[in-house]
């Protein structure tokens, strides 16, 4: 084995964006994606802030999950 890799890709989706860009923008920018978690009523937990992914996931996830067909 020679040791060598290749990469043939990069990405990253986490509270600072849905993109290795936006991701790197937002870091390099001193911008945290931790705030107060909107996903959930979670006035009544201990802990009420989260790194949450952006709602724009929802969307941006589509085009990668297949849907098939159910035979009824």
């Amino acid at each position: 084995m020679s040791g060598k890799v290749v990469v043939t890709g990069m990405n990253i989706i986490s509270s600072l964006g849905l993109d290795l860009k936006s991701n790197w923008e937002n870091l390099t920018e001193g911008r945290s994606g931790v705030r107060k978690i909107r996903l959930f009523d979670a006035s009544e937990n201990i802990t009420q802030i989260a790194a949450e992914i952006p709602p724009e996931f929802e969307e941006y996830s589509r085009q990668y999950i297949k849907k098939e067909r159910v035979a009824r």
